[in-house]
């Protein structure tokens, strides 16, 4: 079985990058075939609802700006998804989903107990992939990454429900849920072509702005998408109590009546109020604009890259992060 791609032909890659993306993918397949015959339906549904690989594309594209693409960075871009998509199965865990990416979640399919032992199967099988390089350089971001990501899990819980929660709140929690993983990949991937110094430094800030941009534009998306498209519900981290940037952006020192209610009791109608709300106050636009600053960022921290095209094809990626189901 080959898992398949999902959206990833939207992507502006080239050609050569996609045959080494195929390569992940193989790797992948290996993956399932090494699980326990008795986790191994239960790892495939996960695996089969695809995804965009955004995170193994960076460890390819900064493996290849300097060194050239090898054996450790096939490994370390099938590390970085394997955690990424452990930490989606805890997600939905978490917030009691249904469906993502119009898949049902282990968790509806098995329940939770199930979900979980999958979840930490694949957080444990990504660092055995990497382990056999015997290389710290590849561990220690993916191991920093791990932890920041739960960092991350557990205030977006703690801070659930809270209006009165700040810009800089917000970037704390995204910067570990998601940008901290968007660094890594970068990290890795330079790690495994031997690029240390500025080199690997310009690529870790590139992934850390390029993963802030892609969380607030996520925020926005879950306001502002359609539910066709996105393969989930909008409106879903209202309905979770998880105050985002547009959220945040629309009560500013004064919190709303519409989004109190649609917090205490998220019933449909008062979700749509809340999103009506949000939508009329013009934080979805403010939003946006802090995203594309945010890969303004990111595109500068590559200006100095020596393989122009590599850098080419990380500039459009930050293009696409923001310009996506447009």
């Amino acid at each position: 079985m080959m898992v398949k791609i999902g959206k990833l032909v939207n992507y502006p890659i080239s050609r050569p990058v996609r045959v080494e993306l195929t390569k992940v993918e193989r790797r992948l397949d290996e993956v399932i075939e090494d699980v326990p015959a008795h986790l191994r339906d239960k790892i495939k549904q996960i695996m089969k609802a695809g995804g965009k690989r955004l995170r193994p594309i960076l460890v390819i594209l900064s493996s290849a700006s300097s060194g050239g693409v090898n054996a450790k960075t096939i490994d370390g871009a099938v590390a970085v998804e394997l955690i990424h998509l452990a930490s989606l199965i805890h997600d939905d865990i978490l917030d009691n989903a249904s469906s993502r990416r119009s898949v049902r979640t282990l968790n509806y399919t098995y329940g939770h107990n199930y979900a979980t032992a999958c979840g930490d199967y694949l957080f444990g099988y990504a660092f055995d992939v990497l382990s056999r390089h015997d290389d710290s350089d590849l561990l220690k971001p993916l191991t920093e990454a791990s932890m920041a990501l739960s960092i991350g899990e557990i205030m977006e819980r703690d801070m659930a429900g809270d209006l009165h929660q700040n810009r800089k709140d917000y970037y704390e929690r995204i910067d570990k849920k998601t940008a901290a993983l968007f660094s890594a990949a970068c990290k890795i991937g330079a790690a495994a072509s031997g690029q240390n110094g500025d080199g690997k430094a310009n690529l870790s800030s590139y992934g850390h702005c390029l993963g802030m941009a892609f969380q607030i534009y996520d925020d926005v998306l879950d306001i502002n998408g359609e539910e066709n498209i996105l393969g989930k519900p909008v409106g879903n981290d209202i309905k979770e109590g998880i105050v985002t940037l547009p959220v945040i952006l629309a009560v500013k020192d004064q919190v709303s009546n519409e989004i109190k209610e649609a917090i205490v009791d998220p019933n449909d109608n008062n979700i749509i109020r809340a999103i009506d709300f949000i939508k009329e106050s013009g934080s979805i636009i403010d939003s946006k604009e802090i995203a594309k600053e945010f890969i303004n960022k990111a595109k500068k921290s590559i200006m100095n890259l020596s393989n122009k095209k590599i850098q080419g094809e990380l500039l459009s990626i930050g293009d696409f992060v923001i310009d996506r189901y447009h």
